[in-house]
């Protein structure tokens, strides 16, 4: 288990490059409900909740550190209000602005997810 992250008014994106058999997140020390192991799944991990991971066979994700302030001024920018991720992340609960937003992140680093990426990854 790795210790907690520090405070942070800010998200780490990580987008899962490989298919994982086990890993589980904790924040504030209590076990997160569900994580989604498959290539390509997006998470949003909040700092301010300090989480932690325990990883038990190979990954890889690929990180992008987003302080807070950037989501309320994209927000802001498009007429809307930014009020943190909901914690359990259930469909349609984040703001379609800022799901834009991270749709777009996604697509971009799709090229990443390129058949046998994962594969070079691994030598």
């Amino acid at each position: 288990m790795t210790d907690p992250f520090p405070y942070d008014d800010a998200y780490l994106v990580a987008v899962r490059l490989v298919e994982g058999k086990h890993a589980r997140v904790f924040y504030e020390g209590k076990e997160a409900k569900r994580y989604d192991l498959r290539r390509g799944a997006m998470h949003i991990h909040d700092l301010r909740r300090r989480p932690q991971v325990e990883v038990l066979d190979s990954f890889h994700t690929l990180n992008a550190y987003v302080p807070r302030a950037f989501f309320v001024a994209y927000s802001e920018e498009h007429g809307r209000t930014f009020s943190d991720f909901p914690t359990d992340h259930r469909a349609g609960a984040i703001d379609a602005t800022v799901e834009s937003l991270l749709r777009s992140l996604q697509r971009s680093l799709a090229a990443a997810l390129q058949e046998g990426f994962a594969e070079r990854l691994q030598n």
